[in-house]
């Protein structure tokens, strides 16, 4: 009997968006934001009921995105706001922390592997 066990290509992980402007905290804006990390999949069920009621206060929006294992996870997400009474865009830096990283090779950034000449 042979074991195969194929390296994922996609996997989901909790990342937490700080910095957020006021105007995105609402599911468009937040899918719209966590899609610069990976495809959105589920907000947490604080951020859920804050988005439904428009009540309390956060330092930041928690979302379970899956992202692709063939690119790095960004540290940053850059996202364009239109400016005050203006047809000019503002762009801004939203900052990303993961509740977990997995082990990304730093040569093709593939989960669960490293580059052979690491070690």
């Amino acid at each position: 009997m042979e074991s195969n066990k194929e390296t994922p290509r996609f996997i989901p992980m909790w990342v937490k968006f700080y910095d957020l402007p006021l105007e995105m905290w609402n599911p468009i804006g937040l899918s719209y934001i966590a899609s610069g990390v990976g495809k959105p999949l589920h907000m947490d069920r604080v951020m859920e009921e804050m988005c439904r009621h428009g009540l309390g206060r956060v330092g930041f929006a928690r979302i379970l995105v899956e992202v692709d294992a063939a690119r790095k996870l960004p540290d940053i997400v850059h996202i364009s706001m239109p400016c005050d009474e203006s047809t000019e865009l503002e762009i801004m830096v939203v900052k990303l922390d993961y509740q977990w990283r997995p082990t990304q090779c730093p040569r093709c950034y593939v989960f669960r592997h490293r580059d052979v000449e690491e070690f």
